[in-house]
């Protein structure tokens, strides 16, 4: 099998891979890549009507990333009750294998002394927020899910800066998260959590910024 052949079928892999994803960014760009190596390929079997259906298809996943990134979605919260909303047993239902493979150990309370709240993207709920007031100004993380599809970090972003006004608002000083799995623990990271040991990991709320001075 010559090297040319080779490059043939890693392209294919990954044309193949991406089609696969849910995640509509990640599909675009490895559609993209695919596409691109596909069309090199074919250009040098001398495939030129194949080559050129490619690279308009790279043209094509150029066009729509550059649409995911300068689209602004609108993000906003809305808080659920467990006992009366008929959302929160299907969003669970539906995407609980899901919702497994990071929190394994979650288990809906039949009585949580917090909140529970959608995180809305355009109006539709793509994640879960579930957290228990702990006092002292705790507020102890039981779920913090995104669905597959929209899981590129800025409904996170969304929730712990943009809406970190409202937890302080409320009382609050910092998040904690307790006993993450392994595949959680990057994106605490990614959200500036720190671990404090036994494997626990907080994310303060109220900086030096947030003090306001006593009024004279």
């Amino acid at each position: 099998m010559s090297n040319i052949e080779i490059f043939g079928y890693i392209a294919t892999v990954i044309t193949a891979v991406s089609i696969m994803m849910n995640n509509i960014w990640l599909l675009r760009w490895y559609n993209m890549a695919g596409s691109a190596m596909l069309g090199i390929y074919s250009v040098l079997m001398h495939a030129y009507p194949v080559a050129v259906a490619n690279f308009l298809i790279v043209l094509v996943d150029i066009y729509y990333i550059w649409k995911l990134h300068t689209d602004k979605d609108m993000f906003s919260l809305l808080e659920i009750s467990a006992a009366d909303s008929q959302l929160l047993p299907r969003f669970l239902k539906m995407y609980g294998e899901d919702i497994n493979k990071s929190f394994p150990d979650f288990k809906m309370p039949e009585k949580i002394n917090g909140r529970s709240l959608f995180i809305l993207r355009n109006l539709s709920p793509v994640g879960l927020f579930i957290f228990e007031d702990e006092g002292s100004g705790t507020a102890g993380i039981l779920l913090d899910y995104v669905i597959p599809s929209h899981r590129d970090l800025n409904n996170a972003r969304f929730f712990f800066n943009e809406s970190r006004s409202m937890f302080i608002d409320a009382g609050f000083r910092e998040f904690v998260f307790r006993n993450p799995s392994r595949n959680h623990t990057g994106y605490l990271k990614k959200m500036n959590f720190t671990d404090i040991g036994n494997n626990t990991w907080v994310k303060t709320l109220i900086t030096g910024k947030d003090i306001k001075p006593a009024s004279k």
